[in-house]
């Protein structure tokens, strides 16, 4: 039977701890690596011969490779040969459709079950890629109540950005904009969002736990 190989990136070491236990469940899967930065795993992928990713979509703080979008960009396009499973509490639907036009084999929420888990990534190495379990709704915070499912693609990754604690010129340079587009962008989200201040809108991302 073979074995799958598969790396492991979270920024918080409880979670790598719990997937790693959730996955090695499975008697197919190997895990061969951990990360806790987008560089760590990039280091990882270029040491180890690695047959799946599954990693988290927030780990702000890298500057050479950052994360989100970006990142998982990075990886698609530097390690083809590599199916992507990214683990997310995001429900976006523009950010869940950018992940798949980038070519990622599944996403997965981080409260799925290990059944769930398992299924997720049973389904992406047969090529069935999918979103599992589907995204809350209705009164969920990360429904549309929470009003984030709202957000660009490029709004969020601003907002994303700023409440994990980086100026709004650091921000232009690790996404490549101009600070002034960067402004613009935080300002259509606080718009989007009903708030008026850049304290409210931390005080509402923090809220609604938006780097969980």
């Amino acid at each position: 039977m073979k074995r799958f190989r598969v790396a492991l990136a979270d920024d918080h070491p409880l979670i790598l701890v719990a997937v790693k236990g959730l996955i090695e469940e499975d008697s197919k899967y190997q895990v061969v690596g951990e990360a806790r930065s987008s560089g760590e795993l990039v280091e990882l992928l270029r040491r180890e011969r690695v047959d799946v990713v599954v990693t988290d979509f927030n780990m702000p703080g890298d500057m050479v490779y950052g994360d989100g979008i970006k990142f998982i960009d990075y990886l698609v396009r530097n390690f083809p040969d590599i199916r992507i499973l990214v683990l997310t509490m995001i429900s976006n639907r523009a950010i869940l459709d950018a992940l798949y036009r980038l070519g990622v084999g599944g996403v997965i929420c981080k409260s799925a079950t290990s059944r769930q888990l398992l299924a997720a990534l049973n389904a992406m190495v047969h090529g069935r890629g999918r979103i599992f379990p589907a995204p809350a709704a209705g009164g969920s915070k990360w429904g549309t109540r929470g009003r984030l499912a709202e957000l660009s693609v490029k709004e969020h990754e601003v907002v994303r950005l700023f409440v994990s604690g980086m100026r709004g010129h650091e921000i232009a340079r690790l996404l490549n904009r101009s600070d002034k587009t960067i402004s613009a962008q935080k300002a259509a989200a606080k718009r989007r969002l009903g708030v008026g201040s850049d304290q409210e809108l931390l005080s509402y991302l923090r809220e609604w736990h938006f780097l969980d």
